[in-house]
């Protein structure tokens, strides 16, 4: 029988939660933090509403392949917060689901055996991502 865990999904509490034995998940985390400016990326959280990205040419996350990244820049995106352009959301939410869907599919390979286990992916989100629920991973 599957485990449901609703309202959670900060990348390394799904990452948790699936060691636990968790199967299926429903979180408005990414599109809702995209339409307020935040990004999840491979290096932690970009809140493009700070100044820091006013002139900041790179994309989002640099090895992303998504069309957000390879086509728009964090100034760019940032500009569109600034005067209020709901393309700005859009690109966040669009680029938020292509990270949730990438991290997704690398715990499927991890729990099928195609990497050597969840430990390598827990680990380097742990370096830039704070768990959220207390306890889950005992």
């Amino acid at each position: 029988q599957p485990r449901y865990l609703m309202g959670v999904g900060e990348p390394l509490d799904l990452v948790d939660a699936v060691t636990c034995g968790v199967d299926l998940f429903d979180c408005v985390i990414p599109t809702r933090h995209g339409r307020n400016g935040l990004a999840y990326t491979w290096a932690g959280r970009l809140n493009l509403r700070h100044a820091a990205y006013v002139a900041d040419p790179r994309p989002l996350d640099p090895g992303c392949p998504c069309d957000t990244c390879r086509t728009y820049s964090r100034m760019y995106i940032r500009h569109l917060f600034q005067v209020g352009e709901l393309l700005g959301l859009r690109l966040l939410s669009f680029h938020n689901l292509w990270f949730y869907s990438t991290l997704m599919s690398r715990l499927k390979q991890a729990i099928e055996g195609k990497e050597p286990s969840l430990l390598p992916l827990r680990s380097q989100l742990a370096a830039s991502y704070q768990p959220t629920m207390e306890g889950i991973a005992g």
